[in-house]
């Protein structure tokens, strides 16, 4: 059985030359799984603690030989689309505060199904409805690039400045 344990790239589109693993939202974010390629053969996933595999993320055996593309697999979400920019922006925030999370596009965002939270939207005066589609949530602002002091870095690497000026994590 082939093991992928590394992503390799993401080149943002379908590779049509590799085989593809369709995987839902919660799919996506099991760092250990068995798959089923869309050519039929089966796999296993074994990436480190902590990733999470983005639509069109490329996996890769450890010797290099093999590879498939991740691709999104329809699942039932919510679509929310506001009338105006402040209903918008009240509403993604006041599901940001529940740690919901949300695919962001202009006016409209996306949420797996929750009574409460679609209460929430439309007493904010969006339209909301039950479509089937990949779901690719915000990763969040921590997502990329994790900012402490308990790592070894010369301070010339930041200009040389003092960190007493000013604190990295805001």
């Amino acid at each position: 059985m082939i093991e992928f344990v590394k992503k390799v790239e993401n080149p943002g589109r379908r590779d049509d030359r590799l085989p593809c693993v369709a995987l839902n939202s919660d799919e996506r974010r099991l760092v250990r799984q068995k798959i089923t390629m869309d050519n039929r053969e089966e796999a296993a996933v074994f990436l480190d603690r902590g990733s999470v595999m983005k639509i069109y993320d490329v996996l890769e055996s450890d010797d290099g030989k093999n590879k498939v593309q991740v691709v999104g697999k329809s699942e039932e979400v919510v679509s929310a689309r506001a009338h105006d920019w402040l209903s918008f922006a009240k509403a993604c925030y006041y599901l940001g505060n529940r740690h919901a999370p949300l695919e962001i596009k202009d006016l409209e965002f996306f949420f797996l199904p929750d009574r409460v939270l679609e209460e929430l939207c439309l007493r904010l005066g969006l339209e909301i409805s039950h479509i089937s589609a990949a779901f690719a949530p915000e990763e969040g602002a921590y997502a990329h690039h994790h900012h402490s002091h308990e790592h070894d870095h010369a301070h010339e690497e930041h200009g040389g400045h003092d960190h007493d000026e000013h604190d990295h994590d805001e």
